[in-house]
């Protein structure tokens, strides 16, 4: 399809100055075995309906590549130079934090294709997640100064990665709701939930033991739990389901503090909230009475005996290590937030 013109070019074909005009040719081509669709843009002669092409035109072949990138999933060159200059970084920096030699990451800006290995480098790198650990691994490759402008920069970007991976990691997708407590799993509620039973710092293992108290009595309660989190059973009691993930999350987010200890037998970690979020804005009375309720009864437990008195639950006695417990077991807790206190 002729769609411009041009006056007084001669043609290389003939020699002749009239009219030339440009003609789209779709094409198909081949890069690294696939077939890729491009549009050559042609030149015709009107003299001579000769077709030629001229490397002033239309580049197929960095289209081909650009083409081939996208529907392999892999870094186009604009998109690396884009990626670079929004956060200010210089060729060298960013080979520095690759490991790699300049001319590399040049000719990939121009268009060549990089090797997969090379794409997954430099896929991994614009990632929040990957440029913050890259700044962390090779400290000399950016300044100070400017390691932590980038890293105030894509703060925002580092904690909703985290809170898509969250939803992910501890919403497994092929369990009914009876596991999550009847409850859509809330990222807020769930903070909210740990910072309240830890604004005094907490032994991590009685934590997991109050967290699973405080949804399983308001699901007995009221058929649906405080957090929406889902429950596993191991041989220290019950526990949320990869606890590990969600409390080094919560720390990446700010919303709390982890601090390790050992002596000569025994080491473990505190959980500390860092933040005082409000939980009124986010629960309801009787969840917050819950709440209350639970840290008081455990308040004179230490992790041994909460521990222990965790493995007298129906949901642990009668669940296979690794095993996600239905909240159908919270009828049978040994408290109640309507009963007396403990002895």
């Amino acid at each position: 399809m002729t769609d411009n013109t041009l006056h007084g070019l001669a043609c290389p074909h003939c020699g002749k100055d009239d009219t030339l005009s440009f003609v789209e040719c779709p094409e198909s081509v081949v890069v690294r075995g696939e077939n890729v669709a491009v549009t050559k843009v042609l030149r015709e002669c009107d003299a001579c309906g000769e077709l030629f092409e001229n490397s002033r035109d239309h580049d197929w072949r960095a289209e081909a590549y650009a083409n081939y990138s996208k529907l392999k999933g892999l870094p186009t060159a604009t998109e690396i130079v884009a990626w670079r200059n929004k956060h200010g970084l210089t060729q060298n920096e960013v080979t520095k934090l690759l490991g790699w030699g300049e001319a590399t990451l040049i000719r990939y800006e121009k268009g060549s294709l990089p090797s997969e290995a090379h794409a997954k480098a430099i896929k991994r790198l614009m990632r929040p997640e990957g440029l913050q650990q890259c700044l962390s691994d090779t400290p000399d490759a950016v300044s100070n100064a400017k390691s932590n402008k980038i890293l105030a920069s894509i703060r925002d970007d580092l904690i909703k990665s985290h809170i898509e991976k969250m939803y992910d990691v501890l919403k497994p997708k092929n369990l009914s709701s009876e596991f999550f407590g009847c409850q859509e799993f809330n990222l807020a509620r769930t903070a909210s939930l740990v910072c309240s039973l830890s604004y005094t710092r907490v032994f991590k293992t009685k934590l997991n033991k109050l967290m699973f108290y405080c949804d399983f009595l308001s699901f007995k309660g009221s058929g649906k739990s405080i957090s929406g989190l889902p429950y596993a059973r191991i041989p220290y009691g019950p526990v949320p389901h990869n606890y590990e993930f969600l409390f080094s999350s919560l720390e990446t987010m700010g919303v709390l503090q982890q601090t390790l200890w050992e002596n000569e037998t025994k080491s473990g970690s505190f959980i500390h909230a860092n933040k005082k979020i409000d939980p009124a804005h986010l629960l309801s009375n009787r969840e917050l009475d819950i709440i209350y309720f639970v840290g008081d009864y455990f308040k004179l437990m230490s992790p041994t005996q909460i521990k222990e008195f965790s493995h007298r639950e129906k949901a642990w006695l009668e669940c296979r290590t690794g095993q996600i417990i239905p909240y159908k077991y919270a009828v049978s807790l040994q408290i109640d937030n309507t009963a007396a206190p403990h002895p």
